[in-house]
């Protein structure tokens, strides 16, 4: 997991495209997310769309720095805050807050759900 410090330490150069691609890559997820539910589609289906579009980097970074931000949520399992915890490419609780990367549009309890699936696409 990337911390504060590290996200400090880039250049602005990096940093703010950085910051922007993530939050851009949070909007995607959300969309894809709002479409899934619409369509009465799993949490596997979202994360199958949203690897398709963006890749498995970015979409586990994505997911896993959402899980930080929130894994003091009770609705988020131990297991998924575990997981987004030991992601290299997850920002921290801290980092998210400053970089602005959080979800309204997504329920705690479906975002533990999109985390487990995107656990088992990891392992797949």
């Amino acid at each position: 997991m990337k911390t504060y410090f590290e996200y400090l330490a880039l250049d602005r150069e990096t940093r703010f495209p950085l910051r922007d691609e993530i939050r851009a890559d949070v909007k995607t997820l959300e969309t894809i997310y709002g479409e899934s539910v619409s369509a009465g589609q799993p949490p596997r289906e979202t994360v199958r769309i949203l690897i398709e579009k963006i890749g498995f980097s970015r979409a586990s970074a994505a997911v896993g720095t959402l899980v930080n931000h929130s894994a003091w949520d009770g609705r988020i399992r131990m297991e998924n805050a575990a997981w987004a915890a030991g992601l290299e490419n997850a920002w921290d609780e801290e980092t998210a807050s400053h970089m602005g990367v959080y979800t309204n549009r997504i329920h705690m309890a479906h975002l533990n759900q999109i985390a487990d699936a995107m656990r088992k696409a990891e392992n797949a």
